[in-house]
């Protein structure tokens, strides 16, 4: 029971983790979801983009009003994607930080630990 719930709780983090926004079709409301981004900062990004056109990677966030290229946009660059809206697509990866069940699987090792084994045969023939 305990391995179902370790499993249970990685499997809807990893899914949390890799929910990102689309800079180039996130409403308003899509944007304000993500942490870091209130109702100003949303409305920034979609007027950024209706006046100048699709974000052609989550760096053109740093020329966004309110956000720039201090702790807000580190804060954020991992939660956004520009949807490949160009060949220059930047690629973000975030380090995601120990949780609860990273904690129980580093004081208890076994319970990470998946062994399979597979036998095969051959068929051998008489001459």
């Amino acid at each position: 029971m305990k391995k179902f719930l370790i499993s249970a709780f990685l499997f809807l983090y990893a899914g949390v983790a890799l929910a990102v926004v689309d800079l180039n079709s996130a409403t308003q409301a899509d944007l304000e979801k993500v942490k870091g981004i209130g109702p100003k900062k949303a409305q920034a990004i979609v007027l950024y983009r209706t006046q100048n056109g699709s974000f052609k990677s989550v760096d053109d966030l740093q020329k966004v009003r309110g956000i720039g290229k201090g702790k807000v946009f580190e804060k954020v660059k991992g939660e956004f994607t520009t949807g490949g809206a160009s060949a220059t697509t930047t690629t973000t990866t975030t380090e995601a930080k120990p949780g609860l069940a990273m904690k129980a699987l580093n004081s208890n090792p076994s319970l990470a630990t998946h062994t399979t084994s597979t036998t095969s045969t051959t068929p051998t023939t008489k001459k």
